[in-house]
């Protein structure tokens, strides 16, 4: 018999201790007293996730929702809250009411595609930090390629490019760097290909030409923005070098020029071979010149 005072002084795994004091007077042998209803606020839960590139990297900047899964395992078509990766690729939600929800990336850090993994976790009494794992991005990559030419249509094989990382600042100045990313060949058919070429800007040169012909003068701007873009730069061609060759046709006696003698020019290649078919064919004019 007598008046007492009711407190929780610990709660369920899972729930906050109430803050509630209930009074309680016994006046009776036996009596029961109903001293009320005492409720209980649940913890809200924790969810983090990683995200890295194709290394294991850290990357910044990628957001990811948190979508609400139905009992018949649907998730909700829009996040109940979002968050965004640190410098150490983590992304976390606080204050995460019970259920079971799907974690997805809904924007990737720049020159990275999004990724299609969706982890489901549970935030209930038993699971209030949950970590919902590793997310791999990969790289936005497209596809450069170029067609090598000489000046007359012709296909050059073995012609040397080379494409340069372009960087901007903040002042919007660019900068190239002095070591190229990718180098390429041109092949039988002219045709030069960069493959899996990362996200970015570059200036592509030509770094190796052959001989007799000019090298390409100005380097050609390459955006990559798209993943599996194809950006066809197109026919680049180099001019032939060519010279002049002249002499004078004359009597062996008399030394006077002589108009009408056909000269043939045959070219020699490397090797020594002589051309079957002559480059050209001019016949000396009144002067005796042929040119």
């Amino acid at each position: 018999v007598g008046d007492y005072e009711i407190r929780e002084t610990n709660a369920p795994t899972g729930w906050l201790v109430s803050t509630d004091t209930i009074s309680a007077k016994v006046s009776a042998d036996g009596q029961v007293v109903d001293a009320g209803r005492v409720n209980n606020e649940r913890i809200d839960g924790t969810v983090s996730v990683k995200k890295v590139d194709e290394t294991g990297a850290a990357l910044a900047g990628a957001t990811f929702g948190l979508f609400p899964v139905d009992a018949s395992g649907v998730a909700a078509s829009v996040p109940v809250m979002s968050a965004t990766s640190g410098s150490d690729g983590i992304a976390t939600f606080t204050n995460v009411h019970w259920g079971v929800y799907r974690v997805k990336e809904t924007a990737a850090p720049e020159g990275y595609t999004i990724s299609d993994a969706a982890p489901i976790v549970t935030v209930d009494a038993q699971h209030l930090t949950v970590d919902a794992g590793t997310v791999t991005d990969r790289p936005i990559t497209g596809t450069v390629i170029l067609t090598k030419t000489s000046d007359d249509g012709t296909p050059l094989a073995g012609v040397e490019f080379a494409l340069y990382p372009v960087t901007k600042g903040s002042d919007g100045s660019t900068t190239v760097a002095d070591v190229p990313a990718m180098r390429a060949l041109s092949d039988a058919n002219g045709r030069v290909s960069f493959d899996s070429v990362r996200y970015g800007m570059y200036e592509l040169r030509e770094t190796k030409g052959l001989p007799g012909y000019l090298t390409m003068e100005k380097p050609l701007g390459v955006v990559v923005t798209a993943d599996g873009a194809t950006i066809d730069l197109g026919q680049v061609v180099n001019t032939a070098e060519r010279g002049a060759i002249r002499l004078l046709k004359t009597d062996a006696k008399s030394g006077d020029p002589l108009a009408g003698a056909t000269f043939a020019i045959y070219r020699v290649e490397e090797d020594g071979t002589v051309a079957e078919e002559p480059s050209d064919t001019q016949v000396s004019g009144a002067d005796g010149i042929v040119s």
